[in-house]
């Protein structure tokens, strides 16, 4: 198909070429609102790129080119083949891929200036073309989009030449921003932190708790409480030592390390012993616990070399669990290092 007036009159051939080629991929289409020819939309904004000042050819003929890849059959690869790589890169930034407006969100931050330049005028065209409210409704979110990416990279210019468009359909942008109204905040109650006396107070009425004097606090079983700052711990005795116990101990539960004799000498005593000692004596493994063969409360003595022996973490748990055969293996056997498990005699 030849190409028809108005488009007679370009003289540079390879325009004239961009325009042939358009025409005929465009062929049959007709614009949304207007009814007119399509073609008439790519060479209106070839028309404005070129009026703004633009003599790059490559992009005066992608301006013409812009919808080819998106709209048609045309590919990438023959655009590319019949007026270069440069050209068909700048088409290729111009075709909508994904969602319209997450890609044209990328397209204005990512894409080069002469993409940029031709997707300015792309929108004022189609602005231009006519339509119902609600289709240009339709259009300001992704208008909006490339208004504030004009902003953005500070093509001030391009802004203005939108901005013309732009607010005869949707007002002043700046305008709007001042009129919307501010978010109200929603009203708290400024938080009133309860003293320590309100606070005890408050845990002895759940409780039921009844204060003896010298600190002691009650419960109705008689069980003794103590204030720790911020809630009541139960107080229990155990053999000589008398323990605080958590809220997750029954009345069983055992004293704490330092109560039980592993205090902070005896930590330095255990680290000391470990450092000559740096394998488990049953399964080789590295050693992590100082074990004592005779427990302390079985009259076993503290620090006694004969004592004592290292153990890894896993022999140790199943020595204390009393799962190793009930503990008759542990009279100077060897574990099998795959297996921990002990012959007993």
């Amino acid at each position: 198909m030849g190409i028809e007036a108005p488009f007679l009159l370009v003289e540079d051939k390879d325009i004239a070429k961009a325009i042939e080629f358009a025409q005929d991929a465009h062929a049959g289409q007709v614009r949304k609102f207007s009814g007119k020819a399509y073609i008439k939309h790519p060479y209106s904004v070839y028309k404005r790129v070129k009026k703004f000042g633009v003599t790059d050819k490559n992009t005066l003929i992608a301006s013409i080119l812009h919808d080819v890849i998106e709209d048609t059959k045309v590919t990438y690869k023959e655009t590319s083949d019949k007026f270069g790589k440069e050209v068909a890169d700048i088409v290729d930034w111009l075709s909508i891929k994904g969602g319209k407006a997450s890609y044209i969100k990328k397209m204005m931050k990512n894409a080069p200036q002469e993409a940029i330049i031709i997707k300015t005028f792309d929108r004022i065209d189609n602005l231009n073309d006519g339509g119902s409210k609600d289709w240009q409704k339709k259009y300001k979110l992704t208008t909006d989009i490339i208004r504030s990416g004009l902003k953005k990279r500070g093509f001030d210019d391009l802004h203005d030449q939108l901005i013309k468009t732009y607010k005869p359909i949707y007002g002043n942008p700046e305008e709007a921003k001042k009129e919307e109204k501010p978010k109200e905040k929603k009203e708290t109650k400024p938080y009133k932190q309860k003293s320590e006396d309100e606070l005890r107070q408050e845990q002895m009425e759940k409780m039921g708790l009844e204060h003896r004097g010298k600190g002691r606090y009650y419960d109705k079983n008689d069980n003794l409480y103590h204030w720790m700052g911020k809630r009541f711990k139960k107080i229990i005795s155990i053999g000589p030592y008398k323990v605080q116990e958590s809220k997750y101990r029954d009345e069983g539960g055992r004293p704490s390390a330092a109560n039980r004799g592993y205090g902070h000498g005896w930590r330095v005593f255990r680290d000391e012993y470990l450092e000559k000692h740096p394998n488990c004596t049953r399964c080789g493994a590295k050693s992590k616990v100082v074990d004592h063969k005779t427990s302390m409360a079985k009259g076993g003595a503290k620090k006694d070399k004969k004592n004592l022996q290292a153990l890894c973490q896993k022999c140790h748990n199943i020595k204390s669990a009393g799962k190793d055969d009930k503990r008759k293996a542990w009279s100077g056997q060897k574990a099998n290092k795959t297996t921990r498990k002990y012959e007993v005699k």
